[in-house]
């Protein structure tokens, strides 16, 4: 049976907050009467900036193997894998999990157009899960996840969160993000214990939001048009994302959308976390 690899960003928390989603997965295959293939996660220990540093002298190269030049990357860095990437030909899809953490680029010049090209590149790149694999983005980082309480779907009415991508700590790097997303979140949104009902709200709140974002059906998972979308409508002209989570997308790239949405007249409320 081929496994899954998920190459998530963190060490700790996304390990941790996936395996929900994991477990949903298993559960609608099950239910569906289709075989589960096991998936193995593997934390890559960094940004999304220093995976396009490490990678872009292969990035017009169609012989580039994914596994393998990972476990390069790893073994370079020290950092712990799991035994299965060793047999990389046994995985018959890879999805990639990064924060855009457009802070990194807070003091550059250009700052923006930084931000476009790198995730541009690499999302042109990382484009089919059975290829090379499929990048899905948090906007603006992991923690959007937790961005979520029930009454933001409420009828046909959906609020959405903005946030400034350069917003950083006086002294510091790190994004307030971190802080900032506790004010539009729920408890039972912050943990990570598993909920089909609550997965299912999650990836309902994620097509709504990417349908503000794409403005069509068609392209609600296509993370290359949401990228774009969130440059050309709010990063560009704002330097904002709308706030939307990396893992709910993986289970819309495999259910798709029509078992959790339905579409007629959806209104959309924007709003800024402070």
């Amino acid at each position: 049976m081929s496994n899954i690899l998920f190459i998530v960003e963190g060490v700790k928390d996304e390990p941790r907050y996936i395996d929900q989603f994991i477990q949903y997965h298993k559960e609608v295959m099950e239910q569906n009467g289709n075989n589960v293939s096991p998936i193995i996660v593997q934390s890559y220990g960094t940004l999304i900036y220093d995976l396009y540093k490490r990678i872009s002298s292969y990035l017009e190269e169609d012989e580039f193997e994914t596994i393998p030049v990972l476990l390069e990357i790893l073994k370079d860095k020290s950092i712990e894998y799991s035994d299965e990437l060793e047999n990389h030909e046994q995985f018959s899809d890879i999805f990639l999990f990064f924060d855009l953490d457009a802070h990194y680029h807070y003091k550059q010049d250009k700052r923006n157009d930084q931000v476009y090209e790198k995730i541009n590149k690499l999302l042109s790149f990382f484009n089919e899960s059975t290829n090379k694999g499929k990048l899905l983005i948090s906007y603006p980082m992991f923690e959007a996840l937790k961005c979520f309480k029930d009454d933001f779907i409420n009828g046909s009415n959906v609020l959405c969160h903005l946030f400034d991508i350069y917003d950083v700590k006086k002294k510091g790097s790190s994004t307030t993000f971190k802080e900032k997303y506790k004010c539009v979140s729920s408890e039972s949104y912050k943990i990570p214990d598993y909920s089909k009902e609550k997965i299912e709200k999650l990836v309902q709140y994620f097509i709504l939001c990417s349908f503000y974002l794409v403005e069509n059906t068609t392209d609600i998972s296509n993370s290359k048009t949401i990228f774009i979308k969130q440059y050309e409508k709010l990063i560009n002209q704002r330097e904002q994302v709308l706030i939307l989570s990396a893992f709910p997308h993986f289970i819309i790239d495999i259910f798709g959308i029509n078992r959790y949405c339905e579409f007629w007249n959806w209104s959309f409320t924007l709003k800024n976390i402070s």
